[in-house]
């Protein structure tokens, strides 16, 4: 019996990894699609200052993330405050977003930050030298490091989110209370 479990150990443990990385790549499709209606429900409850309105809201995603087409389904589908439609731009790099910054007729709301990029998030915030978008991280923790919004998952595998207030305010960003209320406020 010893010698029958030695030699199917190797192959219980590889399908046992095998299950455990099927399902974190399952709760990931369903955690972009919260996501998305997460973002979406910040283009209705976020404010922008007057002079960055535009006609379309712009919403970025930096660098490749599954999030984007997420999004497109949701910006197919619905509209931002002021039935305003609702834009997806993928962003390479820091040379695409200032391409993007450049352009005053579709200026840049939300940028979206995926964990993949989240070291890059300094350079971001400075090259964005307080204009007022909205950084949306990925990865917990980040509205600490000047995000303004960053996604994490509770000990329940619920998707909540943390903003960084004071980070909205330098940013003359105004948020709903009946959005805040959803989040966890980062000091």
């Amino acid at each position: 019996m010893k010698h029958c479990y030695a030699t199917y150990r190797p192959f219980l443990l590889c399908m046992i990894f095998l299950l455990l990385g099927l399902q974190q790549l399952m709760g990931q499709g369903i955690s972009y699609r919260a996501q998305s209606l997460y973002i979406y429900k910040f283009t209705r409850y976020v404010s922008w200052p007057s002079e960055s309105q535009g006609d379309t809201l712009v919403i970025g995603v930096f660098g490749s993330s599954p999030i984007e087409d997420e999004l497109k389904l949701m910006a197919s589908l619905k509209r931002a405050a002021g039935n305003r439609p609702i834009s997806i731009k993928p962003i390479e790099g820091l040379g695409g977003l200032s391409y993007h910054l450049q352009a005053p007729a579709q200026p840049l709301h939300i940028l979206y930050v995926p964990s993949s990029k989240s070291r890059q998030l300094t350079a971001i915030l400075q090259f964005l030298d307080q204009r007022p978008v909205l950084v949306v991280a990925e990865r917990g923790g980040l509205a600490r490091r000047g995000a303004c919004v960053n996604f994490m998952v509770t000990e329940d595998d619920i998707l909540r989110f943390e903003y960084n207030q004071s980070k909205l305010g330098e940013l003359q960003l105004r948020v709903g209370e009946e959005l805040l209320r959803l989040g966890f406020k980062v000091r």
